[in-house]
């Protein structure tokens, strides 16, 4: 029996049903997300661990940007593949979010996975009603109305929901002082669980090397392993090998990208995120091996971790083309509040993801926080740097995304 080794990237993928025929939405948070990986780690340091919710950060700010006007708005459509505002096209998007939204959050077999949407305003606060029905119908928002004014009491609110929301992993995401200086939060937070649909057995985890793009050991590691008839083969014309590790039920998988050799990680997120369809080929390659080819019995190696990072997205944003929102003189977000000159401060995103031998438990929280500026290959080991994602075939959509660079100091 042929036995193959795999460390490998990662991606949480559902299986897609017959009635998703339009994947527009999905291929928007994709192309999203893969852009915003490769823009986040490029600017972290080398050796630098990520996880990362492109759903959560794409649906904040896509909520932020049914608010926004003019340069702002082109802006805001560019950095997330969102159609033109007003016009045919952004109308039949919206009724594809719909779509997508109530499918993330449908209830399957084998996995825990919970969305929320939410938006706390000042009770002094005038909102576009317009604006307020229209992010309720398509993003499924929950409107909050709070005393800003007793700004430890609309923490502890806001900071509770989020709470709530990812299972009590995040929380105390949002701080006193920055409720007495804003107009509104607008917030989405998702959670994720998924047990493995043939676990890893605990007394088979070792200790192990891990080692650099340059195979020199940096550290040690809790090195799962299993094995099976998992779907894997080559991927990205051989500069990669990537594998599929079921979770119960089947609606969702992990797929874990290991870059070949001689070829660095920062290679393989590049090319992910110039190639907007690259995700759904990764799958669709997996799915003909799976077909066409007799299962292979593959040993798959894989570090046991977690990784919770905070991070500030004003700079991230920025590069990737999402400017005057930023910016308290240019900003347009007259379609959020016909009286108060709003611009987003600051976004703030929270992402913990822990892989082990039962399975995979993710949590991430973004928050947009609006002022107003008037008032204020036959071998695949994990054992050095890989990239992750999480998909869900439901919906053809990444929940999570981030590289595992090996143990920290």
């Amino acid at each position: 029996m042929k036995i193959i080794y795999l460390v490998c990237a990662i991606l949480l993928i559902s299986t897609a049903r017959a009635d998703v025929q339009d994947d527009s939405a999905a291929n928007a948070i994709n192309d999203f997300g893969l852009k915003f990986l490769a823009e986040i780690s490029s600017k972290l340091p080398e050796g630098s661990n990520l996880a990362i919710s492109p759903y959560t950060v794409w649906m904040a700010m896509s909520i932020v940007s049914d608010g926004a006007r003019g340069n702002t708005a082109a802006e805001l459509e560019h950095t997330l593949s969102l159609p033109a505002a007003n016009t045919t096209d952004r109308l039949a998007f919206r009724k594809l979010q719909q779509r997508l939204i109530r499918n993330i959050a449908q209830k399957s077999e084998g996995v825990t996975l919970d969305v929320l949407n939410s938006m706390f305003t000042r009770l002094e606060a005038k909102l576009q009603q317009e604006y307020v029905q229209l992010v309720r119908d398509v993003y499924d928002v929950q409107v909050e109305p709070l005393d800003f004014n007793k700004a430890a009491a609309a923490a502890a609110r806001i900071n509770q929901v989020i709470s709530e929301a990812t299972k009590g992993r995040i929380s105390n995401t949002v701080e006193e002082e920055s409720v007495r200086e804003a107009h509104m939060f607008i917030t989405s937070a998702l959670f994720f669980k998924g047990l493995w649909d043939k676990k890893f057995k605990k007394e088979d985890t070792k200790l192990a090397p891990f080692y650099d793009e340059h195979r020199r050991e940096i550290g040690k590691v809790h090195m799962m392993r299993n094995s099976g008839a998992f779907p894997y083969g080559p991927i990205l014309n051989g500069k990669g090998l990537a594998i599929e590790l079921p979770y119960l039920g089947n609606r969702m998988s992990m797929i874990a990208i290991l870059p070949a050799t001689g070829q660095p990680l920062s290679s393989i997120l590049d090319t992910l995120s110039r190639t907007k369809s690259s995700i759904s080929s990764i799958v669709d390659t997996l799915n003909r091996t799976r077909d066409v080819f007799s299962p292979t019995e593959v040993a798959v190696r894989f570090p046991k971790f977690k990784i919770a990072l905070a991070l500030n997205l004003n700079a991230v944003l920025d590069a990737m083309g999402s400017q005057d929102v930023f910016n308290s003189l240019r900003s347009n977000l007259r379609g959020i509040s016909p009286t108060a000159e709003l611009y987003v401060s600051r976004v703030l995103h929270r992402t913990e993801i822990e892989v082990d031998e039962d399975g995979t438990v993710g949590s991430s929280v973004t928050v947009a926080e609006v002022a107003d500026r008037i008032s204020n290959m036959d071998y695949f080991s994990a054992d050095k740097p890989f990239a992750y994602f999480v998909y869900d075939k439901l919906t053809k959509s990444i929940l999570f995304a981030g590289k595992y660079s090996g143990p920290q100091v």
